[in-house]
Parts: C-alpha cells; structure tokens; sequence
C-alpha cells in the first residue's frame, strides 16, 4: 500500500520449515498414499465397471433375429432422437448380417408404440 491506495497483491504460497528434509519425506509419503489410493480407487471403478464382451457367431454363419431380446426402454420425448440413434447403432454393431431386418423391425415397432412421436419428428 502506498499512501492507503493499493498498488499490488501478489499471493505467494510460502512454508517455512524448521527440518527440510523431514517435511520433504513427509509430502513424497502424502503423495505416494494419495497415488495408491487413487490407484485403488480406480481399479475398483474398473473392475465394477466391465462389461463382458458378447460371444460373436463363427465368421459365415448367419444368426437369426431373436425377437425376445427386445426391451422398451422410457426416455424423455427430448432424448429420444439420441437414444434410438444409439440404440439402432449397437443393435447393428452386434449383428451386421441383418442390419436390414434390424431396420425394418425398429422402424415397425416404433410406429407401433410411438406413432405420435414418430409424426412429430418428421415435421421438424
């Protein structure tokens, strides 16, 4: 301050210590459990969180379609451009052989259960 007007703040982070070289051991041994624990932390997330990878049919032979493994899924009349984008794309990524059949059995089953929906996405 000079004169009660301010003419610079500068904000230092500043630590005096009496034994350098303890405190310096101190922080590595925060920071190494810290990184253990993130570590942990992590692997736990990991393994919670994989998903198994489905079994792929030998390369020629076709699958059929099962219909039993279709769910009606509720979304939000605004997420649901997104969600059936999604939706059809894994569907397809799973069986590339039928992706016409996958096409024209979401289409049918859309205008089944969400004509209304169906109606008004096209006039936008």
């Amino acid at each position: 301050e000079l004169e009660g007007t301010v003419v610079g703040r500068k904000v230092v982070d500043v630590r005096i210590c009496s034994c350098p070289k303890r405190d310096l051991q101190q922080d590595e041994n925060k920071m190494q459990t810290k990184h253990e624990q993130y570590r942990s932390m992590a692997d736990r997330f990991a393994r919670s969180s994989t998903v198994p990878v489905s079994s792929q049919p030998p390369p020629g032979k076709k699958r059929k379609m099962e219909k039993d493994h279709i769910i009606m899924v509720p979304v939000h009349a605004d997420d649901f451009k997104k969600m059936n984008e999604f939706a059809e794309s894994a569907w397809v990524c799973r069986d590339r052989e039928n992706e016409a059949n996958i096409k024209e059995t979401r289409k049918r089953l859309l205008q089944k259960h969400n004509a209304e929906l169906i109606r008004k996405m096209e006039k936008r």
